[in-house]
């Protein structure tokens, strides 16, 4: 073991500062947010390192092979140290302090291979300078600091990387005193400093090479930089335990001892030369676990080394010499600290999941599993009865639409810290999703009317979010807890009323009761039987209503109508039609309409010999589908009908969509009619009518039943502006004779309804295309 030793160039510690030492993010570009300004850049090309590193091997087999002797190592540690320096000039790392410290430990050891060649060698252990180590400890002490840096600065205050590291530099202090320093020891005439560098040196290196493995292994992402210190680390290492081995005289190294220390020199200097030695500061993208499995296996092995050693040596003065024992007591307490550490952040960890498993990271309120625990806790007392009010922000879609969702998460977290600090103590408040809170107080402090009003006074006020003033309003649906059910469904029946006060126009509350469960209940039976009907193609068919020209009699066409007809019994339009809205199986109710409405008047007009058309309405949803133009086409070119035989009624509200206009003028394009269903009860804009390539519209009911009351206002003016417009006018729902008679007085050119036939099959529709019905 030489002075040598002490001059191991140590030049690049890469370990970069990562506050966190769980994550650690990837690499940035010279873009990135989190790169050093000196990243944009270049530094020095990774080949000047490579090419340091392969001189330095290239001395250090002339040195194994004889062909150099020991006075290279000071040229080699000197060169290697001038290369960190340079390397810290050029990359221009962000956290450079460690690395200039490298430097000065490198000149330390410099000095101390200059002391050991000018100044007598004792006649101790291995002919080595007191005076060379001397000089190097500090070296030694420069270094450890400068790594221990790196490591913090890649794993910021992860005291279970210390303690780890701790643990595996024990262990192999331990295995080292049992193999090399005890039989070092034994020799006689060896002197007391000489005992003391032997044990202190072997404890340096063995924390060094952890500290490394550290450094290395600390994330996924792994740097050049850090397998060269690594890598530096274990040359030291091997040459220190080389150098015992041969003052032991087990085996005749020689000069060949300094092998490990060119190594080590030349991996450092490559690492302050390599470019990669810039990005040691950034975190890395990957997570690990408190504890890996690798890591635990590590620290296992290093546990049970004292034991094995116990069993497997039969010199028993070894193991019970003072320093081992101490080492043993050291390791113990480390790994009981770590173990005290590991269960710590386990809890820690499962306390962070079980928050996060019942609350909401937006607003931190408890979410749907935190409040329905609350509820069953509730129900296990059964103390008291809960009021539970469930209530959706009315008109929430409008801001996310206008203002982007971020604000939209903002006005949330207002809503919410505004909720907390009006509502009194006793409620609880959660969040459920999306825009739906949840507030349970217990009914002995707070009735439902009650609870009520604080969640409307507290959202009276509007509220500013990053200077845009923002006023809301709650739907409120407000049950009771009792004994007989569970949380899930007094969040359901709530749910349900507050569906019911958003139908009836929102900022307002509505009291759960049973007939809303029975309504609840039968809509969704209805839309399990409405799936099973489409997807086996059965029960739903399409009824026919003759429109009929006031002015000469004859039946022009048909309305399609969809029909349920049920083995229970038939289930009407207005019972199914919304529900297949709201479950989105409109569409396909509207596609099987479509097809059974043009085989229909296919037959129609084969049987008539007359020009027949029908009408179909199409929903929004349906509209909103780009296939839709391709769908119409295919379904006419099947059943062979030009597109004049179709017409399809949209309602008012689809108008206002431009990209609904854009597939109405493709659908126009097809030669399909289209008219406005139920007009003068919606937007009825002129200037969307313009727009529009409307042939007809569809007066109301409503405006018919007026032509018997005497108000026909409404009626004539709905029928002049369509005739201004050049539009046709079919009028819904008549019944009686005098409303034919007027609406032809008046210039309406079409109707249908009761005065004529009522909804019907095909074939009844097709009867009704005869001379007979034609000259009424």
């Amino acid at each position: 073991m030489t002075s040598a030793i002490r001059a191991r160039v140590t030049p690049t510690v890469d370990a970069r500062v990562d506050g966190d030492a769980m994550a650690a993010p990837p690499p940035p570009t010279a873009n990135s947010p989190t790169a050093p300004a000196t990243d944009a850049r270049e530094g020095l090309s990774p080949v000047w390192a490579w090419c340091l590193l392969a001189v330095c091997l290239l001395v250090a087999a002339a040195v194994a092979a004889g062909l150099a002797g020991t006075d290279v190592t000071a040229a080699v540690i000197a060169l290697c140290t001038v290369a960190i320096a340079v390397g810290i000039r050029r990359n221009r790392p962000t956290l450079s302090w460690p690395m200039w410290g490298f430097v000065g430990a490198g000149l330390f050891w410099i000095a101390a291979g200059t002391a050991r060649e000018v100044i007598p060698a004792a006649e101790t252990l291995g002919g080595r300078s007191l005076w060379s180590d001397a000089i190097a400890l500090p070296g030694y002490a420069v270094y450890g600091i400068c790594l221990v840096a790196l490591v913090r600065a890649r794993d910021g205050r992860n005291r279970g990387a210390v303690t780890d590291a701790l643990v595996v530099s024990i262990a192999g202090f331990l295995v080292g005193w049992q193999f090399v320093v005890a039989r070092t020891l034994d020799i006689d005439g060896v002197s007391t400093p000489d005992r003391v560098s032997v044990v202190l040196y072997l404890m340096i290196d063995c924390a060094f090479v952890a500290f490394a493995c550290r450094l290395a292994f600390a994330t996924s992402q792994r740097l050049a930089v850090q397998w060269l210190i690594l890598a530096a680390m274990c040359g030291l290492l091997v040459s220190d335990v080389m150098g015992m081995v041969d003052a032991l005289g087990l085996v005749a190294i020689g000069e060949r001892q300094e092998i490990g220390y060119l190594c080590a020199a030349a991996a450092m200097g490559a690492a302050g030369l390599h470019p990669s030695v810039r990005m040691l500061h950034l975190r890395s993208a990957s997570r690990r676990r408190a504890l890996p499995l690798s890591r635990a296996a590590l620290l296992a092995l290093s546990l049970m080394l004292p034991a094995a050693q116990q069993v497997l040596d039969r010199d028993h003065d070894v193991l019970s010499a003072w320093p081992y024992q101490i080492g043993v007591f050291f390791l113990a307490t480390v790994a009981t600290v770590r173990l005290i550490d590991s269960v710590r952040d386990q809890n820690a960890a499962g306390d962070a999941l079980a928050w996060q498993a019942a609350h909401d990271s937006l607003t931190r309120l408890p979410n749907r599993n935190g409040v329905a625990a609350h509820i069953e806790e509730g129900l296990e007392r059964q103390q008291s009865i809960d009021v539970v009010a469930y209530f959706d922000l009315d008109r929430f879609k409008n801001v996310n639409d206008a203002f982007g969702h971020g604000f939209g998460d903002q006005l949330l977290i207002a809503v919410g810290e505004r909720l907390r600090e009006r509502l009194p103590e006793p409620v609880l408040l959660g969040r459920i999703g999306g825009d739906e809170f949840v507030a349970i107080a217990p009914l002995d402090v707070m009735d439902p009317l009650e609870l009520a009003a604080h969640v409307q006074s507290a959202l009276a006020h509007p509220f500013v979010i990053d200077g845009s003033a923002v006023t809301t309003s709650a739907s409120i649906g407000i049950t009771t807890t009792n004994r007989c059910i569970d949380a899930h469904t007094i969040l359901r029946d709530a749910d349900t009323a507050m569906y019911r006060a958003k139908a009836a126009g929102g900022d307002t509350f509505r009291v759960f009761s049973d007939d809303m469960r029975v309504q609840v209940e039968r809509r969704m039976g209805v839309e399990r039987m409405l799936r099973d009907a489409l997807d086996h193609g059965r029960e739903l068919t399409t009824w026919f209503q003759p429109v009929v020209d006031l002015r000469t009699g004859e039946i022009e066409g048909f309305e399609a109508l969809a029909r349920w007809f049920r083995p229970d019994g038939p289930i009407p339009p207005v019972e199914f039609i919304p529900i297949a809205e709201d479950a989105g199986l409109v569409s396909r109710v509207g596609a099987l309409v479509l097809d059974q409405a043009c085989a229909g008047v296919a037959e129609a007009r084969r049987r008539s010999g007359r020009p027949l058309f029908v009408s179909v309405n199409v929903s929004v949803r349906q509209l909103a589908d780009d296939a839709i133009v391709d769908t119409v086409a295919e379904t006419l070119d099947r059943h062979g009908l030009p597109g004049s035989a179709l017409c399809l009624e949209i309602t008012e509200s689809i108008m206002v969509n431009d990209q609904n206009i854009e597939r109405l003028h493709a659908l126009r394009r097809l030669g399909v009619w289209l008219a406005v269903d139920d007009f003068g009860t919606g937007y009825s804009s002129l200037s969307y009518l313009r727009r529009m390539p409307v042939s007809k519209v569809k007066i109301d009911k409503s405006f018919v039943d007026d032509i018997e009351r005497g108000d026909e206002s409404i009626l004539v003016a709905i029928l002049s502006m369509a005739s201004s417009l050049g539009l046709g006018c079919i009028a819904e729902g008549v019944e009686h004779e005098v409303q034919a008679q007027r609406l032809r007085s008046l210039g309406c050119a079409g109707a249908q309804g009761y005065l004529w036939a009522a909804p019907g099959p095909i074939d009844r529709a097709v009867d009704a295309c005869t001379p007979a019905i034609s000259a009424r």
